[in-house]
């Protein structure tokens, strides 16, 4: 059986609604939802605008985090990569699943990795 999409989209606006089994815009899957902000006691850039492409790349990270499968971003500087791994991370069980940030740059050698993974590691 043919699937049609309209001309304008591609297959990544869609998702697989499972309770009818049909394909629909991220704008109106359960994933995208009111933003509840309260300026007086939280900071702008703890908030994410979720649009389809946020929400679409969020719902594939979790089932590969899930599946425990590894997980790699990639584009242009600014974009929210980081902001969108963070956000997943922290919303984790602490008891379940542990992270850890290391930043990298041009200059960052395999000595300067081992040594900054090491820091944190409780020695006994």
């Amino acid at each position: 059986k043919k699937v049609k999409f309209p001309s304008r989209e591609t297959v990544f606006d869609y998702w697989l609604d499972p309770e009818t089994s049909t394909f629909d815009q991220w704008t109106k899957s359960p994933y995208i939802v009111p933003i509840d902000f309260d300026s007086k006691t939280m900071n702008m850039n703890s908030i994410t605008v979720q649009t389809p492409e946020t929400c679409s790349a969020t719902f594939w990270m979790q089932n590969l985090v899930t599946m425990r499968r590894p997980v790699m971003l990639a584009g242009l500087a600014g974009t929210g990569k980081t902001q969108m791994v963070k956000g997943m991370l922290g919303e984790a069980d602490p008891l379940e699943q542990l992270s850890y940030s290391i930043n990298f740059n041009f200059y960052t050698t395999s000595t300067v990795l081992q040594n900054t993974m090491m820091l944190p590691l409780e020695k006994k």
